[in-house]
């Protein structure tokens, strides 16, 4: 059964809103309604422009039917109440409809031009923001003279809504990367700021600790809690400085092997595990896409953490495994026989300095598993935990295999 004019031009805005969800760019997103626009409508030629960065003059956002010298009319066209149906459209904020451009006032300037390239008629209408500022114009330019039809007015509508979604993401993204740098800078400067004048109270600690009389007790007690305090400071903001940097880094994603990060990991928590006589079995891990450095950051904090909160006198015993569940996503999970914890705390463990132990017990800032949950969802996937029956705790970690 033949499709409706409706049912295409649905399907062909359905393809945009598409490109749109999964990020493609806005050339392609644009593209999709321009071309879609004209493969069904008679004796039309769409086009998107863009208002420029001076908001007086309208720029080639998708022209793909036009003829070299229409795009170089088109592009750089100025606004105003008599400047063709697309500058007098983006000018007043207003559905611009002009049936026959040879007679309409707002053609006058460009009529000439327009004969030369065979156009008799031009509906534009303006594309607005959220914030009802004018963005850009989308239009239907015709071979003919003619009244628009209701489904054209309502392709001028619908078009423009989508390419108006489509301009405030990818400006949302690009004000998004700028904050993001900003913070990174300001982090590092505020952690150097910060860092320096620490490292002088835990050096001249350090020399006042060699000229305290021993017979002095009460001066080494309170010295000792100053370094302590001040070491603690110390971890606390290279955590916080490690948290800002986690999902502003624009590393590409490569293809990772989860297997050689723990093994690498492993080496680095040596002495660690060592000292508490842990042993951690690693059955299966995959290959994904993933960046190399956070996944080394992700299972650092969470088998660090696993040999931390152990039970007193039991060795930790810490089981890596993944299951990919056919749908190109893979559930690793980080088992330990350890102290375990109230269910009732699972979602509060992943919040910036939620404790559920004293300092005096076990140490840290309460950072670490909130830049695991900023990490996994940088790769779009989830982190969830689970007690586990009798003793000790499961993370479940569900990665994409491949990247979007």
């Amino acid at each position: 059964m033949a499709l409706t004019l409706y049912e295409k031009i649905l399907k062909v805005q359905n393809r945009a809103l598409e490109k749109l969800a999964t990020g493609k760019s806005l050339t392609e997103i644009f593209d999709t309604l321009t071309l879609g626009s004209e493969q069904n409508i008679e004796d039309a030629f769409a086009s998107i422009l863009l208002l420029d960065n001076s908001r007086t003059r309208l720029i080639d956002g998708s022209t793909p039917s036009f003829s070299q010298s229409l795009k170089d009319a088109f592009n750089g066209m100025l606004i105003g109440p008599l400047e063709g149906s697309c500058g007098t459209a983006a000018f007043s904020k207003q559905p611009v409809i002009v049936e026959d451009i040879s007679t309409d006032p707002r053609w006058a300037k460009f009529k000439d031009f327009a004969h030369s390239q065979g156009l008799k008629s031009c509906f534009s209408t303006p594309i607005l923001g959220s914030d009802g500022i004018v963005l850009g114009t989308f239009a239907l330019t015709f071979t003919i003279a003619k009244s628009p039809a209701e489904i054209e007015l309502e392709i001028l509508r619908s078009s423009a809504h989508i390419a108006s979604l489509a301009v405030e993401r990818k400006r949302y993204e690009e004000n998004l990367q700028v904050y993001a740098k900003e913070l990174e800078n300001f982090s590092s400067i505020a952690s150097h700021d910060l860092q320096e004048p620490l490292r002088k109270i835990i050096i001249f600690g350090d020399r006042l600790q060699s000229r305290i009389p021993q017979s002095d007790e009460k001066s080494k007690d309170y010295l000792e809690r100053m370094q302590i305090s001040a070491l603690r400071m110390r971890s606390l903001v290279e955590d916080l400085l490690q948290y800002s940097k986690t999902g502003a880094d624009e590393k590409l994603f490569e293809v990772t092997d989860l297997k050689e990060v723990v093994n690498k990991v492993l080496d680095d928590l040596e002495a660690r595990m060592h000292e508490t006589q842990g042993k951690v079995n690693v059955r299966n891990l995959p290959v994904i896409e993933a960046d190399p450095i956070q996944m080394h950051r992700l299972f650092l904090n969470l088998i660090g953490n696993a040999l931390k909160f152990h039970r007193k006198g039991v060795p930790p015993v810490i089981n890596l495994d993944t299951a990919c569940e056919g749908d190109g996503r893979c559930v690793i999970s980080v088992e330990d026989n350890g102290i375990g914890i109230d269910e009732k705390h699972a979602d509060k463990i992943f919040k910036p300095f939620e404790r559920l132990h004293g300092r005096s017990t076990y140490e840290g800032t309460g950072i670490g598993l909130t830049i695991c949950n900023k990490i996994v969802s940088r790769h779009g996937g989830e982190i969830a935990v689970k007690r586990q029956s009798p003793d000790g705790v499961v993370f479940r970690i569900i990665l994409p295999e491949k990247q979007k």
